[in-house]
């Protein structure tokens, strides 16, 4: 256990116990399963025995509850990050504030306008590249065309 994990435990270590001097007593995992194959009594452990705390679903059942108002139907799309977010702020409404919010906002907000004008700019470069691609090919079919014509013309 790490240092802290050891300090929360304190509490619940019996009279007279020392989590350091009996935790280098521990039986090795085939010795564990060895001795419930024996069915061998475990040796007795250093903590108060806790089955009378009952475990509760309850936390995540209304997590659960308020995750399906917020993923409904119709935002079903919804990228999963997003969704994180939206159920982090929910929860923990300390963390944030109205500044931070606008603040969130004016950033995706900018975002959204530089790749907005990304894809224009793409769009144009594009419809440029379509304009060059097709100038060859169209002189070329007036030049075979012209100069069809100028062989009719020259031989009439």
């Amino acid at each position: 256990m790490t240092a802290e994990e050891k300090a929360a435990c304190q509490c619940l270590l019996k009279e007279g116990a020392d989590l350091a001097a009996t935790s280098s007593a521990k039986l090795s995992v085939a010795e564990t399963l060895a001795a419930r194959k024996a069915k061998k009594p475990r040796v007795a452990s250093e903590y108060v025995n806790s089955d009378f705390i009952i475990g509760s679903v309850a936390e995540a059942e209304r997590l659960w509850s308020e995750a399906r108002h917020v993923l409904m139907a119709i935002r079903s799309v919804m990228a999963p990050a997003t969704f994180e977010a939206i159920m982090l702020l929910k929860k923990n409404p300390t963390v944030w504030n109205g500044k931070l919010t606008a603040r969130a906002y004016n950033i995706i907000k900018d975002e959204g306008k530089v790749k907005r004008e990304k894809g224009i700019k793409k769009a144009n470069e594009q419809e440029i590249e379509g304009v060059m691609i097709e100038r060859p090919s169209s002189s070329s079919s007036c030049s075979s065309s012209c100069s069809s014509s100028d062989s009719d013309s020259e031989s009439s």
